[in-house]
């Protein structure tokens, strides 16, 4: 198991390799720290965020849906619903993407 200390680290050098658009490596990391630290918000959001980005936009929603069932508040909802509205959108399931997108608006 890895400690807390090394949560941090890692998950520090995910946003790193997020922030220079190194995707796959972020990828990588994530799932690393998923393995470990299982319904963490935080690694699904990133999880979420790197699926869009990497255009595997059905695991982009897996991990916006399991994000969305592990917020622990409103606001961390509203992120849920934009990441979860965006996949659905690229997914072609514009009905859906729209209602997502409504929800993100009124939180």
């Amino acid at each position: 198991m890895i400690s807390e200390v090394f949560k941090d680290f890692w998950t520090v050098l995910g946003f790193t390799y997020l922030q220079h658009k190194k995707f796959q490596k972020a990828q990588v990391v994530f799932e690393l720290l998923e393995h470990f630290f299982g319904n963490d918000p935080l690694i699904l959001k990133s999880l979420s965020y790197v699926y869009l980005k990497l255009k595997d936009y059905n695991k982009a929603l897996f991990y916006a849906d399991k994000y969305l069932e592990s917020c622990p508040n409103e606001k961390e909802k509203k992120t849920a619903f934009l990441l979860k509205s965006q996949a659905l959108w690229h997914l072609g399931k514009r009905e859906e993407a729209k209602e997502f997108m409504l929800k993100f608006l009124a939180v």
